[in-house]
């Protein structure tokens, strides 16, 4: 007896017989129920998704458990293609609104659900954001900073101007971008100029100015005579703050050398600050 797909449990009676005698027995043949494994969701996927207007969204939905689960997916509630057993993928071109996915594992004996909300993010023109122009004073050879923040959707291009010139950058998208000057020689402006497919916007952010540094004095005096020096420090816009003298790279400290005397002193309705250094021998 060969039977090669029991759906179903049955007895099997066997009868055997000749001229002397007669005999007979039965077969159960029982089918049992397939192991149940708790269905489970191999991948997580996102409670949420931020997309871009008009990007594509691909998503991959893995079940396992016993008996072996069907795999749907459903967009706004609506079964989006047919299922396969165990595994599910999900192609959604150019999605250009917020849209609730669903991923659903279903077998004989339960259903599991994972719920998947896809946010378009609006279209933005490009704008500067948090813009804080300032001007700087510095001695030739000196370095500046300035960060330049953009806003937008897609990210925005971000470029500087440097006098009505264009400065090359490796790196000039996204949120933010740094412009370093390590070695000043000029004065100049700086101009950020930020930019996407749906606007742009741009703004001075930075103006650099010279200092005016103007040391009088004689370059030689004999020894043991006192040797005077007068420095005079001007920016054009504000005052300087403070200035120190150096000796062999060393700062002059007149506190602890009674032989040296350092004053310093502003002239009425200027911003010139002036400082005079004595060493006596």
């Amino acid at each position: 007896f060969d039977d090669r797909n029991v759906t179903r449990s049955y007895d099997l009676k066997c009868v055997v017989e000749n001229d002397y005698g007669y005999d007979d027995g039965i077969i159960k043949v029982i089918v049992q129920a397939e192991p149940k494994v708790p269905l489970k969701f191999v991948n997580d996927l996102p409670n949420q998704l931020d997309i871009n207007s008009g990007e594509d969204v691909t998503l991959t939905c893995t079940a396992s458990g016993s008996p072996n689960p069907s795999v749907q997916w459903y967009k706004d509630g609506v079964a989006f293609d047919k299922p396969s057993v165990g595994k599910k993928a999900l192609f959604l071109p150019e999605v250009e609104k917020n849209t609730s996915l669903s991923c659903s594992a279903t077998n004989n004996h339960e259903n599991i659900v994972q719920h998947i909300k896809v946010h378009v993010k609006g279209r933005e023109p490009a704008g500067l954001r948090n813009i804080r122009p300032k001007t700087v004073a510095v001695l030739p050879g000196a370095e500046v900073r300035q960060l330049c923040e953009a806003t937008g959707n897609p990210a925005p291009t971000i470029k500087f101007v440097k006098n009505g010139v264009e400065i090359e950058s490796d790196n000039a998208g996204g949120e933010s971008q740094l412009f370093v000057d390590k070695n000043v020689r000029s004065p100049y402006e700086l101009k950020c100029l930020v930019s996407n497919i749906f606007g742009s916007d741009q703004a001075i952010i930075l103006t650099v100015i010279m200092k005016e540094v103007n040391i009088e004095g004689s370059n030689y005096v004999d020894e043991g005579e006192t040797m005077n020096v007068k420095c005079n420090v001007t920016e054009d816009d504000q005052k300087p703050e403070d200035l120190d003298w150096f000796k062999d790279g060393n700062k002059v400290d007149s506190s602890r050398n009674p032989n040296i005397v350092i004053t310093k002193s502003r002239p009425h309705k200027t911003s010139t600050l002036v400082s005079e250094l004595w060493i006596e021998r």
